[in-house]
């Protein structure tokens, strides 16, 4: 158990944060929360974290506070992911969960991936599909894609990476998934 201690303050921390029982400012003590942050942290560890499983473990709260208590988790176990890469030399040539929760930002490297000057990575496309809902990624993608949701579903994460790598003889052409950067993976989720 102590292994999760780090995963388990830090679920406490964006539950107080959002403090969705009111318990905090009532001046109770957190321990109110331990079950329900216990509960959270199994999840978590046992690959079962599902925005349907959070609901049920935060049951009787406002679906605005669930999806909040949801979204900072993600941005979470999320945070040492590369969600996306740049091809031309620039300042900046990865993409973090906090680019990725801007959406300002997101629409201009969706707009990179959609011309190849950027790719999206295994852990980018996972951060998309649980992050936001198809009816927030054809508000957000819109301009980019009439069928926004769909295009992003359908995403082959790093294809042009490989693709130059395979042009270069660095992987062979056979090898369409090459072993890669941890960092460019998703955590485990359902």
């Amino acid at each position: 158990m102590q292994e999760y201690l780090p995963l388990k303050d830090k679920v406490t921390e964006i539950i107080n944060k959002i403090d969705p029982w009111d318990l905090i400012s009532a001046g109770a003590p957190t321990d109110e929360y331990e079950g329900f942050i216990n509960g959270v942290v199994s999840l978590i560890v046992n690959h079962k974290f599902t925005y349907n499983n959070i609901e049920e473990k935060l049951h009787g709260l406002d679906d605005e506070i669930i999806n909040q208590v949801y979204k900072k988790l993600l941005e979470f176990l999320f945070q040492n992911k590369i969600l996306a890469v740049r091809h031309y030399a620039s300042i900046k040539r990865e993409f973090l969960v906090t680019d990725f929760v801007n959406k300002t930002e997101l629409v201009d490297i969706m707009d990179e991936v959609q011309t190849g000057e950027s790719d999206i990575t295994p852990a980018g496309k996972k951060f998309l599909e649980v992050y936001y809902s198809d009816k927030e990624l054809k508000e957000l993608l819109n301009s980019l894609d009439d069928d926004a949701a769909n295009w992003v579903h359908n995403l082959v994460p790093m294809e042009l990476a490989i693709f130059i790598a395979q042009t270069k003889g660095q992987i062979s052409t056979e090898n369409r998934e090459p072993a890669l950067n941890p960092r460019l993976l998703p955590p485990e989720l359902p």
